[in-house]
């Protein structure tokens, strides 16, 4: 963001969101724009987005120590297993359908997805592999 300002010509000041709102700060002014909302057609008819210069992705984190028990989405997909994600956010909507087996975990601000499977009351969080 800061390289995009100064191509831009433009002085960057970065102004605190949460995910459930980020859109909403866009919208109404808050804020001139987001670098971290991933494309959504709700989103997109609310907003609007630039041409992405990357891929994005969802990917599962997990204690490395389990690395052995979760090779694959398959294993995380299982009753007795916990996964995570942050409420607002696209992974918030894929869980359901990524993970029908497993329980599912959604917390209210970003990182505290990390904090759930560092403490163990979750066994994996899905995120974008821009995050992650």
């Amino acid at each position: 963001m800061t390289e995009l300002a100064k191509d831009l010509g433009v002085e960057i000041e970065f102004v605190p969101a949460d995910w459930k709102t980020l859109l909403n700060g866009v919208v109404s002014g808050a804020y001139h724009l987001t670098g971290s909302a991933s494309i959504s057609p709700s989103r997109a008819k609310a907003a609007g987005y630039s041409t992405s210069y990357f891929s994005l992705a969802t990917v599962p984190l997990i204690l490395s120590r389990n690395a052995r028990q979760y090779k694959d989405w398959n294993d995380l997909n299982q009753a007795g297993v916990t996964v995570a994600a942050t409420l607002g956010t696209t992974q918030k909507q894929q869980i359901k359908p990524y993970f029908p087996k497993a329980a599912h975990k959604i917390v209210d601000a970003p990182a505290r997805d990390f904090q759930e499977v560092l403490a163990g009351r979750a066994d994996a969080h899905i995120t974008s592999n821009v995050e992650a």
